[in-house]
Parts: C-alpha cells; sequence; structure tokens
C-alpha cells in the first residue's frame, strides 16, 4: 500500500492561538486539527481519574501527538502525567508546548506498545491517524485501561467502507489490486482492519462530536466572507470513549467551565457552533 501523506503542524506558541489559526487554513499549517475546548479537556481527565488505582497523578499517553499540543492542555491542569509521543524527529526541539506533567518522545505506535505494554496506564490518545494507515491494534495492544480516539468522520484511518473497498474489491486499480493479494496472503479480520474498532477487549461507553478541522476553517472563511457558502452538511469529529471489558463503568460529573477560563479561540466557536455536546452514554459509533 502507498504510504500515508506526510502532515504539516504549526507551532503557534499558546498565547498567540486563536480560532483562526488553531486549525489553519489554505496558507498555514494546523495547531492542532481538532479545535478542543476546556470541558472537553477536563472530561479527558476525569476519565482518567475515575480508571486511576493508587498513588500518584493518572498517566495519560497521547501516541500520534503532533506537536504535543492536546497532551499540554492535559498536563496543564495539573491533574495528569502526560506522554507525548510521535515519529516526527523535530517534536522536542524549540517546542512551545513544555510542562513540568509532560514528557515528548520521538516515537510511533510500535514504539508505543515496546515502551508502555507492561507500565499499566490510565488513557491512550489518538487525536490523529493518517488516512490509509490504522494504528488501532497497536494502540489496543498498549492494554491501558480506556482508549480515547479523536476522529474525523470517513476522514482518518480506515473506516469500514475503506477496509472494504481495500480488502473485498478487486480490479479497482494497481494499488487495490496489490491490497487484494495483500489480503489473500494475510487476512486481516474486520477488528484488526477497521480503524476505532474496540476489537475483543475493549467496549465503546461514552461519546460526543463536534466541528472538525476542515469545518472551524470553513467558519473562519464564512467569517471574513459572508458571500463564502459553508454548505448544509456539518464535517465532525467524533470523540470515542472505549473502556477494558473488565472495568467498571465510571459516573464522569458533568463539568461546568466559567466563560473567564475558556480557552480563547473556542469564545468565537462556540458564537458560532454553540456549547460543547453533552456526553452520552453508547455502546457504539457507526463505523
Amino acid at each position: 500500500m502507498s504510504e500515508p501523506r506526510k502532515y504539516k503542524m504549526n507551532r503557534t506558541p499558546l498565547r498567540d492561538i486563536t480560532w483562526e489559526n488553531i486549525c489553519g487554513n489554505l496558507d498555514v499549517a494546523a495547531v492542532s486539527f481538532w479545535a478542543p475546548r476546556r470541558e472537553e479537556i477536563q472530561r479527558f481527565v476525569e476519565i482518567a481519574k475515575s480508571v486511576h488505582v493508587g498513588k500518584g497523578r493518572p498517566r495519560i499517553l497521547d501516541v500520534g501527538c503532533g506537536t504535543g499540543f492536546l497532551a499540554y492542555l492535559l498536563a496543564e491542569t495539573g491533574e495528569v502525567n502526560v506522554i507525548g509521543l510521535d515519529p516526527e524527529e523535530s517534536l522536542i526541539n524549540n517546542n512551545p508546548y513544555l510542562h513540568p506533567n509532560l514528557q515528548l518522545e520521538v516515537g510511533d505506535s510500535m514504539d508505543a506498545v515496546k515502551r508502555y505494554k507492561t507500565q499499566d496506564l490510565d488513557i491512550v490518545i489518538n487525536s490523529w491517524m493518517p488516512g490509509g494507515l490504522n494504528l488501532t491494534p497497536d494502540i489496543r495492544d498498549i492494554g491501558a485501561k480506556a482508549i480515547i480516539y479523536i476522529r474525523e468522520i470517513q476522514a482518518t484511518g480506515i473506516p469500514e467502507y475503506k477496509y472494504k473497498e481495500f480488502f473485498y474489491e478487486e480490479g479497482f486499480d494497481k494499488w487495490h489490486n496489490d491490497a487484494e493479494q495483500h489480503r489473500i496472503a494475510n487476512p486481516i479480520s474486520p477488528e484488526d482492519g477497521i480503524s476505532y474498532h474496540p476489537g475483543r477487549d475493549y467496549q465503546r461507553v461514552f461519546g460526543w462530536s463536534g466541528p472538525a478541522c476542515s469545518e472551524v476553517q470553513n467558519l473562519v472563511r464564512k467569517m471574513k466572507d459572508q458571500s463564502f457558502y459553508l454548505g448544509t452538511d456539518s464535517d465532525l469529529n467524533i470523540i470515542d470513549i472505549q473502556f477494558k471489558r473488565n472495568i467498571p463503568i465510571p459516573e464522569i460529573p458533568r463539568i461546568n467551565i466559567p466563560d473567564s477560563n475558556k480557552y480563547v479561540w473556542e469564545v468565537d466557536l462556540e458564537r458560532s457552533k454553540g456549547p460543547v455536546n453533552n456526553m452520552v452514554a453508547l455502546k457504539r459509533f457507526h463505523s
């Protein structure tokens, strides 16, 4: 199969991030492929606290952390310790997202398994999975008590419909033919071939949705140019919370973030998209 495309990330210091540049635009790379709001960050922290056993802070591993921006926001709460892992070798050099509770490392999902499978992590987060690349089996194999995926619908990883194309259809083009030959030689079960699949050991428990990177970009353009056609279909991110099947499902408290404590980018985002979606209990999201 072809190599997944490289993604560009912009290391804008936190003080300079606004809703106009957090997800980038046509000229500037994104700070993040998701515009998190403080309530969502705190939800992640509460989930980590709910499954943590023993003394000390809960531990979160962010696989594919990009610049480490999301990992930094989590560490900044002061309630968790975070490890940010990304194959980009410049991750640690001149990075503005540094914090005493944050450890940044260079590595991929296979490195994450080698280094942290026996570490009894509370949460593994994956906030970006390049299209055509499935990191899910490795992420599950780390064995954390909970997994959080932040995924753009039909744009990242290998969704179910793509899995069927890649592994069940012949003759579409050489790339698909190669994939078909690979399938014949190396059969892959759906739980290992579909990104974000909970597999046998995990279950989908909570989730919510919100505007994805491209939708934030479109909203910025709309605010600047009233003639810009936004369209009717929302391009959503899904936040998919999975727990190990032997972990009791906790009660996650409702979180109320006062306006004075919200991130600067979410003020304008809420003006256009409304407040953060409620976290809902669920058995599964449509893949």
